[in-house]
């Protein structure tokens, strides 16, 4: 069961790495984020509300930030200075959100108590 955790945990951290590297999200990468931790309820069993929370936030906070780096893209030419700067700030303060999450070490602090041997 070890096992199973551990890679369910190792999904976390290899999307907020991506995250980190591409300062980006990748729609397919957000969905592969979503396939591997699919079974986080399952695996962890009860009380693993907090880990179920915590991926749903963190796959929320992603798919808020591909949007919103769909329209930057798609509006780009005929957006207004104040908007583009309005959408790049919400792009910016989520993706902290992400990489903070690695780089501060939450991902560790909410996976601790269900990954000892």
């Amino acid at each position: 069961m070890y096992e199973r955790r551990l890679k369910v945990f190792n999904a976390f951290v290899s999307f907020f790495k991506e995250v980190l590297n591409s300062n980006k999200i990748n729609h397919s990468k957000l969905n592969e984020f979503y396939a591997l931790t699919s079974e986080v309820e399952f695996i962890f069993g009860k009380g693993s509300e907090k880990l179920v929370s915590y991926r749903e936030e963190i796959w929320n906070k992603g798919f808020d930030i591909h949007i919103l780096q769909m329209k930057a893209n798609a509006s780009e030419k005929r957006r207004e200075i104040d908007e583009s700067i309005k959408i790049d700030d919400e792009i910016y303060k989520k993706i902290e959100w992400l990489i903070k999450q690695l780089t501060q070490k939450e991902v560790n602090k909410i996976f601790k108590e269900y990954l000892t041997i």
